[in-house]
């Protein structure tokens, strides 16, 4: 563990209160609507998250201060054990500070696309949330997800993806527009941390959210997630349609359903 020595320390201000707040990075079926599918907390005790069956794991609560402070390790006790540390504090009577602490990265050639890749995740995770919170705390939410690897690169696979969607910008804070299936985007960039990473606020379907996840190495992960609130959410079936053969286009596993 000496030798691991970068973290990443991220701080947003969130216009909800400390309440809303601490069960979204807490309470598993709201992780679910903003960073995982898969997500189960049992509360001070142990956490487990997901994109894929493939792809969960379960760490252990470190931290559990309610409404305040919670942290777990992932890889407990090996070389590569890292933790994740919230702490949740009010601003003013309108907005609360969260913030991330992720620490335990190595400063080793080894470590970089791991490094990387969590850096431009948690910013576009956490634009995901900030607009659910900010724009529909009362409102149904569901998250629609897709996850594929590919047999080619990220920097290929990201281009692709920029090509297939036609989407005019990737400027963060701009307005875009894009096509993804059969429905046309658009709205304003939230956030594109780096290559290969995008949360869009599409105001053509009731201001869902949909984040691209382009990670890896020479073989890249995919990930589309897209959040549906208030009536929205009664499209969700033709919405995952549309980003599961979005993602196997991406890396060329081809798909029999239809588009949508």
């Amino acid at each position: 563990m000496s030798g691991n020595t970068r973290k990443h320390e991220i701080e947003l201000d969130i216009q909800a209160t400390p309440e809303q707040v601490w069960q979204a990075i807490s309470e598993g079926e709201k992780l679910q609507q903003w960073f995982a599918p898969i997500a189960k907390v049992e509360p001070g005790k142990s956490i487990e998250l997901g994109w894929s069956p493939e792809m969960t794991g379960k760490a252990n609560v470190r931290d559990w201060e309610p409404g305040k402070r919670m942290s777990w390790v992932e890889g407990e006790g090996s070389e590569r054990e890292k933790v994740v540390e919230f702490q949740v504090q009010p601003k003013d009577d309108a907005t609360t500070t969260l913030r991330l602490v992720h620490s335990g990265f190595g400063a080793g050639a080894e470590f970089d696309n791991e490094y990387d890749s969590t850096h431009g995740g948690w910013h576009t995770f956490f634009a995901a949330m900030r607009h659910g919170l900010e724009r529909f705390a009362n409102k149904p939410a569901r998250m629609l997800s897709a996850f594929r690897m590919a047999e080619e690169s990220k920097l290929v696979v990201w281009e692709r993806c920029k090509a297939e969607l036609a989407i005019n910008t990737t400027t963060e804070g701009a307005s875009y527009t894009a096509k993804l299936g059969n429905y046309e985007l658009a709205g304003t960039i939230l956030r594109a941390p780096r290559e290969g990473y995008l949360c869009l606020r599409v105001d053509s379907l009731d201001d869902s959210v949909l984040s691209i996840f382009i990670e890896g190495g020479n073989k890249a992960m995919v990930t589309l997630q897209w959040t549906l609130y208030g009536d929205a959410v009664s499209v969700a079936p033709a919405a995952e349609r549309a980003i599961v053969n979005f993602a196997e286009k991406l890396t060329n596993t081809g798909s029999s359903a239809n588009p949508a």
